[in-house]
């Protein structure tokens, strides 16, 4: 009943409004709850990130003390007359646990090994902590190369002319030269058994890419315009990750960088057009890996092949100890299918 003191019409305002202001504070809460989580995430990204900072300033600051690889500086010799396999290794300046992997590993071999030389060439570094940084690992380890330029995608063919340059100045007369990028597994012991047998000259020798032709779309990581190469496809080339170039051709390969229009995708200039202008061979090597992560990251998978691409540090380490013990067997974690999804699940591209 309605009393004579009440509206008829503020009573059905009230009626009718309750439900509005329900409505109304919860939406304002689950707003508050959204803005406390948003916050919340922010607060961990931004504290996680400053813990990854502190992590690698001092972590470049002592893992590359972790292995004693010896003291001799990196040098060849009567230009490298003496050398049988000169291993040049492209790494960014930053890449620092990468290198110690390599000498953990499969660049242990070069030890007490005259006949052998491993060497990082490495662009130019920005920032102050990774420039000292590479100042000490330069003078531990003697295998260090600087060469001065940015380190970026568009510059990995200028690179490695600046490295063919150094080989030509200073290291032509070695018999092989492997190329080798710093996330590459290789079994170096078969890759030396084989050179060994062979009677290969005047070529270059890795997995080898026919009828490959260059991307036209503007927006493409590898886009190639019609003015800097104008034919449909590209000649015979060499893959990038890993390459051998016979030491016969090393002086014409770098005069031929000197005249041939440049493109900046590395694999295709230097072991496709160059060769093809020095009339070397393209040689395609089954032992080579032609994919990503085309093998489980297990070391027993690489008994009978010679290299792999893109594996972390701990993972060649690991592999490493593993293809040198001829009784281990890979675990099915390890295999190619799981090791494959488990990436995918991870976003480890």
């Amino acid at each position: 009943m309605i009393s004579a003191y009440e509206s008829p019409f503020k009573m059905v305002s009230v009626c009718t409004g309750a439900p509005f202001l329900y409505r109304r504070r919860s939406i304002i809460h689950k707003v508050k709850a959204c803005i406390l989580l948003c916050a919340m995430a922010l607060t961990t990204f931004f504290v996680v990130q400053f813990y990854k900072a502190i992590n690698f300033e001092k972590r470049i600051q002592t893992t590359y003390r972790e292995v004693g690889y010896g003291h001799k500086p990196f040098y060849c010799v009567d230009n490298g007359s003496s050398i049988f396999l000169l291993l040049v290794v492209p790494s960014a300046t930053g890449n620092f646990r990468q290198r110690i992997a390599i000498r953990n590993s499969w660049g242990s071999v070069v030890e007490g090994d005259p006949s052998l030389q491993l060497g990082f060439f490495v662009g130019t570094p920005r920032k102050n902590t990774i420039k000292h940084a590479l100042a000490e690992e330069k003078q531990n380890y003697k295998d260090i190369i600087e060469v001065k330029m940015d380190e970026k995608y568009e510059n990995l063919a200028n690179k490695s002319i600046s490295i063919i340059e150094w080989m030509y100045l200073y290291c032509n007369r070695a018999k092989f030269i492997l190329k080798v990028d710093d996330d590459m597994f290789l079994n170096i012991n078969k890759l030396i058994e084989d050179l060994k047998i062979s009677s290969l000259r005047n070529s270059i020798i890795g997995c080898k890419v026919t009828h490959s032709s260059p991307s036209r779309f503007p927006l493409s990581k590898w886009y190639i315009s019609r003015q800097q190469y104008q034919a449909n496809t590209f000649p015979e080339y060499i893959s990038g990750p890993a390459y051998i170039i016979t030491g016969d051709i090393l002086s014409k390969l770098y005069f031929a960088t000197k005249c041939l229009p440049y493109i900046f995708l590395e694999d295709v200039y230097l072991t496709g057009i160059c060769r093809r202008h020095i009339n070397a061979i393209a040689v395609g090597h089954p032992g080579f890996s032609c994919g990503y992560r085309d093998q489980g990251p297990c070391g027993g998978h690489f008994r009978y092949k010679i290299t792999g691409h893109h594996y972390y540090p701990e993972e060649i380490e690991r592999m490493w100890f593993e293809l040198n013990d001829r009784w281990y067997t890979c675990p099915l974690r390890h295999s190619y299918l799981l090791s494959k999804a488990l990436d995918i699940l991870f976003l480890d591209f």
